[in-house]
């Protein structure tokens, strides 16, 4: 079992191609070099249409995504890539559903040019992560940012013989953000009120990370998101804790985010899970035990 590939000629040296993978497993990390050449590229549909991997992990060697590389994979949730990768062809992440987040290790200055060409590549919402190491910045540095879902709809005017494009949701505004040399984050900042309702779920993710990576972050937009988690303590709260995400409410604690009158719902939540960390952490933020907290069960 393991990866499947061919031998190949570019730019007149030997280079290897993944055509496919043999076997199942959770996990993928494909690897720097095979045979002792290095792996440029992920063929046509080779690691498409599987059901078992959640998490993919990329070379730093690799250059090209061809068509569809991973279409389909209905249960992957994570991409770790270099952006060295930046060759995509057509329906790379197609139908890829349950993804939810792509890692980026930055090893050159002002290129979102993969970050640009995933987005354009699915209309759910989607979350990256950009690390860039001391070596580049001076200093490590991360970046967090979500790009919300939108709906592109077709309309026929059987009059005038054509069809009409909308598009409802802010996810296509945010894309506009990011360029191949460029990412305009006071922009990206400016369009938390464009929100809905239906939103919420993504609001709270780019309140959060632009809060706690605050790369270029203005005054204003810091109490914009911090209002708005003040706001809705109780729905972003209960989502934390059910996807037991500790650093993130150890956040919102920390820096007084929460308004206490929201919390007793979460907090109770916490507490049926057994999620002791997470129920000491809202205890220490003000809120009482509740009613059927035990310390001694968890």
């Amino acid at each position: 079992m393991g990866f499947l590939y061919e031998k190949k000629t570019q730019g007149g040296e030997p280079v290897i191609e993944i055509t496919g993978y043999e076997g199942k497993a959770p996990s993928l990390t494909v690897p720097e070099k095979i045979e002792g050449l290095p792996v440029r590229s992920i063929g046509n549909h080779a690691l498409a249409d599987r059901d078992e991997v959640r998490e993919i992990s990329l070379p730093r060697s690799l250059k090209t995504l061809h068509l569809f590389a991973f279409q389909n994979d209905a249960a992957l949730e994570r991409i770790r890539v270099y952006d060295t990768t930046d060759d995509l062809y057509d329906g790379v992440i197609r139908s890829c559903d349950a993804l939810r987040e792509i890692c980026i290790e930055v090893t050159e200055k002002d290129n979102y040019l993969l970050m640009r060409d995933l987005l354009q590549e699915t209309d759910n919402a989607l979350s990256f992560v950009l690390h860039g190491s001391a070596d580049l910045f001076g200093q490590e540095k991360t970046l967090c940012l979500t790009f919300p879902e939108y709906v592109r709809e077709a309309r026929e005017d059987t009059m005038a013989r054509a069809i009409h494009f909308t598009i409802e949701g802010a996810g296509m505004a945010y894309r506009e953000c990011v360029e191949k040399h460029a990412l305009h984050l006071a922009e990206y900042d400016r369009l938390l009120p464009r929100l809905t309702s239906y939103d919420d779920l993504s609001a709270a993710r780019i309140c959060l990370d632009r809060l706690m990576y605050p790369e270029e972050l203005g005054e204003a937009a810091r109490a914009q998101y911090e209002n708005w988690l003040f706001a809705h303590t109780e729905k972003v709260l209960r989502h934390l804790v059910a996807t037991e995400d500790v650093e993130r409410i150890r956040f919102l604690a920390k820096n007084k985010l929460l308004d206490q009158a929201a919390t007793a719902i979460p907090l109770q939540e916490a507490a049926d899970r057994g999620a002791a960390q997470i129920v000491g952490i809202l205890m220490e933020a003000g809120q009482s035990a509740p009613p059927s907290f035990d310390p001694f069960c968890l």
